[in-house]
């Protein structure tokens, strides 16, 4: 009962760090704690949850290949779990650790795969599981690699179904993902 607990509080801290301070060293620490406990208890979703928050943490720490290494070990967790939505997020986190890391055509890649695979699926479950919903997010992060790769018409346009899918879900982390990452920056 106390791993389990000191796990939620660690998943905590490292959430409202992320949002409130960025990527301090204990903001790494919280995320690393949390997804050791998590491994230790068996908690599939956890586990999962530290892979994403030590992805943004690098990434925002502009160490995109260790970035790309959590957004695979997500995506391997995922398919050990059976866990369709977490990899399908997955996909999304590599795509965009290729794109930072100026690997613009396996971004795409995985981008679009993700992208392919959810316009396949119905909406299911919540949109906002890993923070925001990976679809918008998915769009806002294609216009910035198309625009990159010299697309600029198809960029616009994936920009802007970035913020038309993001306003009827009523989400802020989702809208300012697709203004800040889409639209702005395109």
């Amino acid at each position: 009962l106390e791993e389990q607990q000191e796990m939620m509080i660690q998943a905590a801290l490292a959430t409202s760090l992320t949002w409130s301070r960025g990527p301090t060293p204990e903001n790494g620490q919280a995320w690393t704690r949390a997804g050791e406990l998590a491994l230790q208890l068996g908690d599939r979703e956890m586990q999962l949850q530290a892979e994403y928050g030590l992805w943004l943490f690098h990434l925002r720490s502009g160490r995109y290949t260790q970035a790309l290494e959590h957004g695979q070990n997500m995506a391997d967790l995922a398919l050990q779990f059976s866990d369709r939505a977490a990899f399908l997020t997955a996909r999304r986190l590599i795509g965009t650790s290729y794109h930072f890391l100026g690997r613009h055509a396996e971004a795409l890649f995985e981008i679009e795969a993700m992208l392919d695979a959810y316009v396949r699926d119905e909406r299911h479950g919540s949109h906002f599981r890993f923070g925001l919903d990976r679809r918008v997010a998915g769009w806002a992060f294609l216009s910035r690699i198309l625009w990159v790769m010299g697309n600029s018409n198809k960029a616009r346009h994936a920009a802007q179904l970035a913020i038309e899918e993001a306003i009827p879900l009523d989400h802020a982390c989702t809208l300012c993902c697709a203004l800040a990452e889409g639209s702005c920056t395109v």
